[in-house]
């Protein structure tokens, strides 16, 4: 399946800077290889439906395609992370959730972050997102983000 596939400068998940498949990924791609390219798009696209039909799917209401219904997307290529990695980024994960329950918690609560005039009042107010009526609000376990969808980004050295 990758035996014309080239990699790109930079980073690449699969591949390392020699052409040859990261030691760790070689069973995933020699699994790969047996599916087949064809097998594998016919596998997505039937996961993309199921997804749509079991109603996995989100509206972005301020984008210019008017709110159109959206499946989650996903790559039907896995990204394999060691562990040690993993720990490393679960912190880092878990350290942005709790940012974005503090920020909503505040900015729906006390107001510190705009009396104190580290973000405009203007900007949160005039906010497409903003909900005025959760103001005072509080969620089950103060947790506002129920839901996230975070990237995850490498620059060129990986």
């Amino acid at each position: 399946m990758f035996t014309e596939y080239k990699p790109n400068r930079g980073y690449d998940e699969y591949f390392s800077s020699c052409e040859e498949p990261r030691s760790s990924l070689k069973p995933l791609l020699s699994s790969l290889g047996q599916l087949g390219l064809d097998e594998l798009n016919r596998n997505h696209a039937a996961a993309g439906m199921l997804l749509k039909r079991l109603g996995a799917t989100f509206r972005l209401n301020d984008s210019g395609s008017k709110g159109v219904e959206r499946i989650l997307p996903f790559d039907p290529l896995p990204r394999l992370i060691g562990m040690a990695e993993w720990q490393r980024l679960e912190e880092g994960l878990i350290q942005r959730l709790e940012a974005i329950d503090r920020f909503l918690g505040d900015v729906y609560g006390e107001q510190k972050i705009l009396s104190d005039g580290v973000i405009p009042r203007e900007d949160i107010e005039t906010s497409q997102g903003w909900r005025p009526q959760m103001q005072g609000f509080r969620p089950p376990l103060d947790k506002w983000c129920q839901i996230s969808g975070l990237d995850l980004v490498r620059d060129g050295q990986g």
